[in-house]
């Protein structure tokens, strides 16, 4: 799995959690038994190959747990996941509880858990709302369509099928609300600092295996994550 990470064990300014530490602080964080488990599991697997610096390796895989939309990030989220509306919903407060969002006594809702990438090495145990390069943001729209089918859930009023009509309630939890907000601005924030366009990708030698993925990514951004507007 490609982290993105660029963590240096050489460097003292990035610090060394052991595996004990990791699994503590993801419980803290409110990870369920089974997304910690799948974070173990990643772990043991990169152990085993027995890399120059597991250390490094190691924590590099923990920063990439940190980094929201990541395909560990999902898979975490994901974990022994079983399509029903209660458990939907108990995934999204996961989901939300990780990511520190609380409304203020403004009734703002805030990310208190959110940390710049440029300073991670510094922030271990904050998440990060960070793309910052085409594959990222490839795997970022497949955990946004996740989020979305988990709140779609969480909303619908038809209890004998899954996928039921949503209910315009949703629209009256603040945070639910909000959390579009927040999972936008990654995406945003790439298309403008690269400054993608989809003739720009056509030009490029990927055009033909891409143009699906641009005319998808276009959709999901100006519709403003249509998935938690339901």
């Amino acid at each position: 799995m490609k982290t993105g990470s660029t963590f240096r064990q050489a460097d003292q300014r990035f610090p060394l959690l052991t595996l004990e530490e990791q699994v503590n602080q993801l419980a803290r964080d409110g990870w369920s038994a089974a997304a910690i488990k799948q974070y173990q599991a990643h772990v043991e697997r990169l152990l085993a190959t027995h890399s120059f610096d597991q250390n490094a390796t190691q924590m590099r895989l923990w920063f990439d747990a940190h980094r929201v939309g990541s395909e560990l990030f999902t898979e975490m989220l994901m974990a022994d996941f079983r399509p029903s509306q209660e458990n939907a919903q108990a995934r999204i407060a996961m989901l939300e509880k990780v990511m520190g969002l609380e409304p203020s006594a403004e009734n703002f809702v805030q990310m208190k858990r959110l940390g710049f990438w440029s300073e991670h090495g510094a922030t271990p145990t904050l998440y990060y709302l960070y793309i910052g390069e085409m594959q990222q943001l490839r795997t970022y729209i497949e955990f946004t369509n996740r989020v979305s089918r988990l709140m779609y859930a969480k909303y619908q009023t038809r209890t004998k099928r899954f996928f039921g009509q949503p209910s315009m309630t949703m629209l009256n939890d603040i945070v639910d609300h909000q959390l579009r907000y927040y999972l936008g601005k990654p995406m945003i924030d790439f298309v403008r600092t690269q400054n993608v366009t989809r003739v720009g990708l056509k030009l490029s030698s990927q055009s033909s295996c891409i143009d699906k993925f641009v005319i998808q990514m276009h959709v999901t951004i100006t519709v403003g994550l249509r998935m938690l507007q339901i």
